[in-house]
């Protein structure tokens, strides 16, 4: 059976909503952020001006390192770090973290801006034959996959809770899925599983984070998609 350290990080990104859109300027952000992470984001940049149609949530703003492990998505609503795996050097988990982290306080002292929604969103991945059959037998009853999901191509199972975390509600979004990964520019068949663990949308009126809180939002929820998959996919499950 699938066990939660047989899936392999390969997306990790955190998340910072804000209402200062008005007082958003790209060409500050583009300035401050470069003055201090040159080297880090040492890719094309990309800043192109939008019509004023376009969502606010839609990055202006595109920082990238050049091994596209590291990348920034700037807009007047929403900033998001994030880590792409790209090589096979295994990364601890919680210096992605800080390293993702880090920049977003950067960014919110430089252009003090108020933050008030956070989120964490992580993909891991697989690589079998038969994603679909895999998630059938782990999750459905013996006669349902014999009558029902035998001949499955594709399968997914999509959960929404909602959770107390010491002083954060959040939304707990995890996605298992049957799909296709891309390497070395060939495809293979995965199971791929996504966690979107955000505050509450609901809440955005009422609530203001400062840098402490969201420094324990990202290492509180770091903890816990890995307890939430461990659920899962136990490491401990009897074969």
């Amino acid at each position: 059976m699938l066990k939660a350290q047989d899936l392999n990080l390969v997306t990790l990104q955190l998340s910072i909503f804000t209402p200062n859109i008005s007082s958003f300027a790209a060409s500050k952000a583009l300035g401050i952020l470069l003055s201090k992470y040159s080297q880090r984001y040492d890719g094309d940049v990309q800043a192109l001006p939008l019509p004023e149609e376009v969502p606010l949530e839609v990055p202006r703003i595109v920082l990238q390192s050049k091994d596209r492990a590291y990348r920034l998505e700037i807009s007047p609503a929403r900033i998001n770090s994030l880590w792409l795996k790209t090589d096979n050097v295994q990364t601890e988990r919680e210096e992605i973290v800080d390293i993702c982290k880090e920049v977003l306080e950067y960014y919110i002292q430089s252009m003090q801006i108020e933050v008030n929604r956070l989120g964490l969103f992580t993909i891991r991945v697989h690589q079998t034959q038969k994603p679909a059959s895999l998630l059938s037998e782990k999750f459905c009853k013996p006669e349902l996959i014999d009558q029902v999901f035998s001949s499955s191509e594709n399968f997914e199972i999509h959960n929404h809770s909602i959770k107390n975390i010491e002083n954060f509600v959040v939304n707990i979004w995890t996605r298992c899925k049957s799909g296709l990964i891309a390497d070395n520019d060939q495809t293979h068949s995965a199971l791929i599983v996504e966690q979107d663990l955000n505050t509450l949308a609901q809440d955005l009126e009422d609530r203001k984070f400062n840098l402490e809180e969201i420094n324990s939002f990202f290492s509180l929820m770091q903890l816990e998609s890995q307890a939430i998959l461990q659920l899962y996919f136990p490491n401990n499950q009897i074969l």
